[in-house]
Protein backbone atom coordinates (compact mmCIF):
# COMPACT_ATOMS: atom_id res chain seq x y z
CA UNK A 1 0.00 0.00 0.00
CA UNK A 2 2.94 2.33 1.21
CA UNK A 3 4.24 1.54 -2.82
CA UNK A 4 1.30 2.28 -4.09
CA UNK A 5 1.09 5.55 -2.60
CA UNK A 6 4.75 6.20 -3.26
CA UNK A 7 4.15 5.70 -6.76
CA UNK A 8 1.06 8.15 -7.35
CA UNK A 9 3.15 10.89 -5.29
CA UNK A 10 5.81 9.81 -8.24
CA UNK A 11 3.26 10.37 -11.08
CA UNK A 12 1.95 14.19 -9.63
CA UNK A 13 5.57 15.14 -9.77
CA UNK A 14 6.87 13.71 -13.14
CA UNK A 15 3.41 15.30 -14.77
CA UNK A 16 3.76 18.52 -13.15
CA UNK A 17 7.49 18.57 -14.15
CA UNK A 18 6.62 17.57 -17.83
CA UNK A 19 3.40 20.02 -17.71
CA UNK A 20 6.20 22.81 -16.49
CA UNK A 21 8.65 21.27 -19.85
CA UNK A 22 5.74 22.21 -22.22
CA UNK A 23 3.95 25.38 -21.22
CA UNK A 24 7.38 27.01 -20.32
CA UNK A 25 9.45 27.48 -22.86
CA UNK A 26 13.27 26.21 -22.92
CA UNK A 27 14.69 29.64 -23.61
CA UNK A 28 12.21 31.41 -21.79
CA UNK A 29 13.54 35.17 -20.32
CA UNK A 30 14.50 34.93 -16.48
CA UNK A 31 13.71 36.73 -13.52
CA UNK A 32 17.04 38.13 -13.52
CA UNK A 33 16.58 39.36 -17.26
CA UNK A 34 12.86 41.21 -16.69
CA UNK A 35 14.57 42.84 -13.38
CA UNK A 36 17.23 43.98 -15.33
CA UNK A 37 14.90 45.48 -18.12
CA UNK A 38 12.85 47.28 -15.59
CA UNK A 39 11.68 50.82 -16.34
CA UNK A 40 11.67 53.58 -13.34
CA UNK A 41 8.28 55.08 -12.39
CA UNK A 42 8.82 58.56 -13.71
CA UNK A 43 10.14 57.12 -16.78
CA UNK A 44 6.66 55.10 -17.00
CA UNK A 45 5.07 58.38 -16.69
CA UNK A 46 7.10 59.92 -19.72
CA UNK A 47 6.10 57.22 -22.23
CA UNK A 48 2.31 57.64 -21.57
CA UNK A 49 2.49 61.50 -21.90
CA UNK A 50 4.79 60.76 -25.06
CA UNK A 51 1.67 58.04 -25.81
CA UNK A 52 -1.30 60.37 -25.58
CA UNK A 53 0.54 63.19 -27.56
CA UNK A 54 1.22 61.02 -30.13
CA UNK A 55 -2.39 59.27 -30.28
CA UNK A 56 -3.90 62.93 -30.28
CA UNK A 57 -1.59 63.59 -33.15
CA UNK A 58 -2.27 60.55 -35.04
CA UNK A 59 -6.29 61.68 -34.99
CA UNK A 60 -7.35 59.30 -32.46
CA UNK A 61 -9.83 58.33 -31.21
CA UNK A 62 -12.04 59.78 -34.07
CA UNK A 63 -15.81 57.84 -33.16
CA UNK A 64 -15.50 61.17 -30.70
CA UNK A 65 -15.84 64.32 -32.58
CA UNK A 66 -13.64 65.96 -30.15
CA UNK A 67 -11.22 63.30 -29.86
CA UNK A 68 -8.77 63.33 -26.77
CA UNK A 69 -7.62 66.79 -27.38
CA UNK A 70 -8.80 67.54 -23.98
CA UNK A 71 -7.37 64.46 -22.07
CA UNK A 72 -4.67 63.64 -19.64
CA UNK A 73 -3.06 60.91 -18.12
CA UNK A 74 -3.92 60.53 -14.29
CA UNK A 75 -0.87 60.66 -12.69
CA UNK A 76 -1.31 57.43 -10.34
CA UNK A 77 -0.72 54.04 -12.51
CA UNK A 78 -2.10 50.74 -11.25
CA UNK A 79 0.30 48.46 -11.46
CA UNK A 80 -0.47 45.22 -12.58
CA UNK A 81 1.80 42.05 -11.71
CA UNK A 82 2.51 39.25 -13.76
CA UNK A 83 2.14 35.60 -12.05
CA UNK A 84 6.20 35.46 -11.19
CA UNK A 85 5.88 38.28 -9.05
CA UNK A 86 7.47 41.13 -11.39
CA UNK A 87 5.30 44.56 -12.67
CA UNK A 88 4.14 43.35 -15.63
CA UNK A 89 2.15 46.44 -17.03
CA UNK A 90 1.83 50.12 -15.58
CA UNK A 91 -2.01 51.03 -16.43
CA UNK A 92 -2.86 54.72 -17.27
CA UNK A 93 -6.05 56.01 -16.89
CA UNK A 94 -6.76 58.62 -19.44
CA UNK A 95 -9.00 61.40 -17.88
CA UNK A 96 -10.92 64.18 -19.55
CA UNK A 97 -13.13 66.85 -17.14
CA UNK A 98 -11.79 64.37 -14.36
CA UNK A 99 -14.10 61.04 -16.24
CA UNK A 100 -12.02 58.18 -17.38
CA UNK A 101 -12.02 57.97 -21.37
CA UNK A 102 -9.92 55.40 -21.83
CA UNK A 103 -6.45 53.57 -20.90
CA UNK A 104 -2.67 53.68 -21.75
CA UNK A 105 -1.13 50.60 -20.84
CA UNK A 106 3.33 50.61 -20.93
CA UNK A 107 5.20 47.99 -20.68
CA UNK A 108 7.19 47.54 -17.24
CA UNK A 109 10.22 45.97 -18.27
CA UNK A 110 12.32 46.28 -21.62
CA UNK A 111 12.20 42.61 -22.20
CA UNK A 112 8.29 43.12 -23.89
CA UNK A 113 7.88 43.47 -27.42
CA UNK A 114 6.71 47.16 -27.21
CA UNK A 115 7.13 50.53 -24.64
CA UNK A 116 3.26 50.90 -25.56
CA UNK A 117 1.06 47.68 -25.48
CA UNK A 118 -2.64 48.73 -25.54
CA UNK A 119 -4.48 51.91 -26.00
CA UNK A 120 -7.99 51.55 -24.88
CA UNK A 121 -10.89 54.05 -26.05
CA UNK A 122 -13.14 52.83 -22.83
CA UNK A 123 -12.39 53.22 -19.39
CA UNK A 124 -10.71 49.75 -17.60
CA UNK A 125 -14.22 47.98 -16.45
CA UNK A 126 -11.89 47.15 -13.20
CA UNK A 127 -10.57 49.05 -9.67
CA UNK A 128 -9.30 48.11 -6.62
CA UNK A 129 -12.42 48.53 -4.90
CA UNK A 130 -13.92 45.72 -6.94
CA UNK A 131 -11.20 43.68 -7.01
CA UNK A 132 -10.95 43.96 -3.05
CA UNK A 133 -14.89 43.26 -2.66
CA UNK A 134 -14.96 40.18 -5.00
CA UNK A 135 -11.34 38.71 -2.82
CA UNK A 136 -14.01 39.32 0.56
CA UNK A 137 -17.38 37.80 -0.65
CA UNK A 138 -15.10 34.63 -2.17
CA UNK A 139 -13.44 33.81 1.55
CA UNK A 140 -16.63 34.72 3.45
CA UNK A 141 -18.40 31.82 1.67
CA UNK A 142 -14.93 29.51 1.24
CA UNK A 143 -12.98 29.93 4.09
CA UNK A 144 -14.21 32.86 6.31
CA UNK A 145 -11.70 31.64 8.84
CA UNK A 146 -8.95 32.45 6.70
CA UNK A 147 -7.07 35.47 7.14
CA UNK A 148 -5.43 37.56 4.04
CA UNK A 149 -2.14 38.67 4.05
CA UNK A 150 -2.28 40.52 0.50
CA UNK A 151 -4.04 41.54 -2.80
CA UNK A 152 -2.18 42.41 -6.31
CA UNK A 153 -3.70 42.58 -9.94
CA UNK A 154 -2.22 40.35 -12.00
CA UNK A 155 -2.15 39.39 -15.59
CA UNK A 156 -3.12 35.70 -15.28
CA UNK A 157 -3.95 34.91 -18.80
CA UNK A 158 -3.51 37.73 -21.38
CA UNK A 159 -5.31 39.75 -21.90
CA UNK A 160 -7.19 38.15 -18.39
CA UNK A 161 -6.84 40.34 -15.52
CA UNK A 162 -7.46 39.14 -11.93
CA UNK A 163 -6.53 39.24 -8.18
CA UNK A 164 -3.70 37.01 -6.36
CA UNK A 165 -4.53 36.84 -3.07
CA UNK A 166 -2.54 35.41 -0.75
CA UNK A 167 -3.79 33.69 2.74
CA UNK A 168 -3.77 32.11 5.68
CA UNK A 169 -5.70 29.61 7.02
CA UNK A 170 -5.51 29.72 11.12
CA UNK A 171 -4.92 25.61 11.32
CA UNK A 172 -0.98 25.83 9.64
CA UNK A 173 1.06 28.52 9.28
CA UNK A 174 1.31 28.01 5.52
CA UNK A 175 0.75 30.80 2.95
CA UNK A 176 -1.66 29.65 0.33
CA UNK A 177 -2.54 31.97 -2.62
CA UNK A 178 -5.91 31.67 -5.19
CA UNK A 179 -6.46 33.91 -8.35
CA UNK A 180 -10.26 35.53 -9.02
CA UNK A 181 -11.20 36.81 -12.09
CA UNK A 182 -11.70 40.46 -12.23
CA UNK A 183 -14.51 40.50 -14.24
CA UNK A 184 -16.32 37.95 -12.61
CA UNK A 185 -14.96 37.77 -8.90
CA UNK A 186 -15.02 33.71 -10.02
CA UNK A 187 -11.96 31.32 -8.97
CA UNK A 188 -9.03 31.04 -11.68
CA UNK A 189 -8.17 26.94 -12.08
CA UNK A 190 -4.39 26.75 -11.98
CA UNK A 191 -4.30 24.90 -15.27
CA UNK A 192 -5.17 28.14 -16.79
CA UNK A 193 -3.47 30.79 -15.77
CA UNK A 194 0.34 31.32 -17.41
CA UNK A 195 2.75 34.13 -16.72
CA UNK A 196 3.23 36.22 -19.93
CA UNK A 197 6.95 36.71 -18.97
CA UNK A 198 7.28 33.38 -19.23
CA UNK A 199 6.43 33.17 -22.65
CA UNK A 200 8.60 35.62 -23.76
CA UNK A 201 12.28 34.05 -25.14
CA UNK A 202 15.66 34.73 -24.57
CA UNK A 203 16.26 34.86 -28.82
CA UNK A 204 13.22 37.65 -28.79
CA UNK A 205 15.59 39.72 -26.39
CA UNK A 206 17.89 41.41 -28.18
CA UNK A 207 15.07 42.15 -30.70
CA UNK A 208 12.47 43.65 -28.17
CA UNK A 209 15.17 45.73 -26.59
CA UNK A 210 16.04 47.25 -30.23
CA UNK A 211 12.40 48.26 -30.29
CA UNK A 212 12.53 49.76 -27.09
CA UNK A 213 15.37 51.77 -28.24
CA UNK A 214 13.78 52.82 -31.11
CA UNK A 215 10.48 53.51 -29.67
CA UNK A 216 11.98 55.47 -26.68
CA UNK A 217 14.26 57.57 -29.07
CA UNK A 218 10.59 58.59 -30.63
CA UNK A 219 8.84 59.25 -27.46
CA UNK A 220 11.80 60.82 -25.83
CA UNK A 221 11.69 63.62 -29.22
CA UNK A 222 8.37 64.06 -29.65
CA UNK A 223 7.88 64.81 -25.21
CA UNK A 224 11.08 67.26 -25.59
CA UNK A 225 9.47 69.15 -28.92
CA UNK A 226 5.96 69.15 -27.25
CA UNK A 227 7.57 70.47 -23.55
CA UNK A 228 9.22 73.43 -25.93
CA UNK A 229 5.68 74.29 -26.99
CA UNK A 230 5.30 74.31 -23.15
CA UNK A 231 2.37 71.25 -23.81
CA UNK A 232 1.64 70.12 -20.43
CA UNK A 233 0.33 67.20 -18.97
CA UNK A 234 -3.96 68.37 -19.69
CA UNK A 235 -4.26 68.72 -23.40
CA UNK A 236 -7.73 70.65 -23.02
CA UNK A 237 -7.29 73.85 -24.37
CA UNK A 238 -3.95 73.76 -26.07
CA UNK A 239 -5.04 72.92 -29.44
CA UNK A 240 -3.20 76.09 -30.48
CA UNK A 241 -0.09 74.22 -29.88
CA UNK A 242 -0.57 71.03 -30.75
CA UNK A 243 -0.97 72.43 -33.66
CA UNK A 244 2.41 73.91 -33.41
CA UNK A 245 3.35 70.82 -32.56
CA UNK A 246 2.12 69.08 -35.52
CA UNK A 247 3.72 71.98 -37.89
CA UNK A 248 7.24 70.94 -36.41
CA UNK A 249 6.81 67.55 -36.27
CA UNK A 250 5.21 67.11 -39.42
CA UNK A 251 9.23 68.32 -41.21
CA UNK A 252 10.75 65.12 -39.89
CA UNK A 253 10.11 62.34 -42.65
CA UNK A 254 9.17 59.60 -40.15
CA UNK A 255 6.57 61.60 -38.61
CA UNK A 256 5.07 63.27 -41.99
CA UNK A 257 2.67 59.63 -42.45
CA UNK A 258 0.64 59.63 -39.23
CA UNK A 259 0.13 63.05 -38.25
CA UNK A 260 -3.78 63.98 -38.71
CA UNK A 261 -3.80 66.36 -41.34
CA UNK A 262 -5.86 68.89 -38.29
CA UNK A 263 -2.21 69.38 -36.91
CA UNK A 264 -0.67 70.53 -40.04
CA UNK A 265 -0.66 73.25 -42.10
CA UNK A 266 -2.66 72.35 -45.75
CA UNK A 267 -0.54 70.05 -48.37
CA UNK A 268 1.86 69.65 -45.64
CA UNK A 269 1.04 65.97 -44.64
CA UNK A 270 1.32 62.66 -45.87
CA UNK A 271 -2.64 61.03 -45.97
CA UNK A 272 -2.09 59.04 -48.37
CA UNK A 273 -2.20 56.04 -45.42
CA UNK A 274 -5.32 58.00 -44.40
CA UNK A 275 -7.61 57.34 -46.67
CA UNK A 276 -10.28 55.42 -46.44
CA UNK A 277 -9.84 54.44 -42.66
CA UNK A 278 -12.70 53.84 -40.49
CA UNK A 279 -13.93 53.26 -37.05
CA UNK A 280 -16.43 51.30 -35.72
CA UNK A 281 -17.65 52.97 -32.42
CA UNK A 282 -18.18 49.26 -31.00
CA UNK A 283 -18.43 48.53 -27.28
CA UNK A 284 -16.19 46.83 -25.00
CA UNK A 285 -17.93 43.54 -23.26
CA UNK A 286 -15.70 42.59 -20.35
CA UNK A 287 -14.91 38.81 -19.66
CA UNK A 288 -17.98 36.98 -18.36
CA UNK A 289 -16.44 33.87 -18.35
CA UNK A 290 -13.38 31.78 -19.15
CA UNK A 291 -15.35 30.92 -22.93
CA UNK A 292 -16.35 34.02 -23.72
CA UNK A 293 -14.47 35.07 -26.37
CA UNK A 294 -16.53 34.06 -29.22
CA UNK A 295 -19.80 35.13 -27.64
CA UNK A 296 -17.66 38.57 -27.20
CA UNK A 297 -16.59 38.83 -31.03
CA UNK A 298 -20.20 37.64 -31.77
CA UNK A 299 -21.35 40.39 -30.07
CA UNK A 300 -18.97 43.18 -31.71
CA UNK A 301 -20.01 41.64 -34.93
CA UNK A 302 -23.55 41.60 -34.10
CA UNK A 303 -23.12 45.41 -33.03
CA UNK A 304 -20.94 46.84 -36.18
CA UNK A 305 -24.25 45.55 -38.55
CA UNK A 306 -27.27 47.34 -37.17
Amino acid sequence: MKNDKGNVRYLAVLIIILCLFFLIPADAVTVTDVKMGLISEDHVKDLAQAALIEFVLSGSPEPNADGWEGASIHPEPLIIYDLNGEPLFYQFDVVEHEVPVGTIKIGASRVLPSSIMTIGFKPRYWDSQQLNKNAMEYFSKECPECTLVSTIPVCYSYPKIGQKVVFQNPNNTVLNEVILDAATGEYVERNTAWSYYNGVSESDLKKNRDQWIREELIHGQILSEARSFAIGAALSDQNEKLQKLGESLVRVPEYRSWIDPRFVPSGSADTAGKQGSKYLPLNLHPQESSYFCTVGIGILQESSWY
